[in-house]
């Protein structure tokens, strides 16, 4: 005797994306020269830089220097090919 249930569900998301702030609570905005970016690197990218490559970074965060707010995130491997070598600069962005 076979008694297997199927329950059946409404598929919810994984994640919730948040929109990104255009300007922080202390005044800065995304063009401020403040404002820094903060690249994040992974395990292989670490390892060839150590060995004296230039590695593409993982994600980009620009984020404003007294509060931490994130106005954006780059992910997509063109636009990071971009800033490979830390160009371009605050107007290219």
């Amino acid at each position: 005797m076979n008694t297997m249930t199927t329950i059946a569900t409404t598929p919810e998301p994984t994640t919730h994306a948040a929109n990104f702030v255009t300007r922080c609570r202390d005044g800065y905005d995304k063009t401020h020269p403040a404002v820094r970016a903060v690249y994040d690197y992974g395990w292989w990218s670490t390892f060839a830089m150590l060995m004296g490559y230039t590695a593409l970074p993982r994600r980009i965060d620009f984020v404003s220097p007294s509060c931490g707010t994130v106005f954006d995130s780059i992910t997509d491997r063109k636009e990071l090919a971009k800033f490979r070598y830390r160009e371009p600069r605050i107007d290219g962005r």
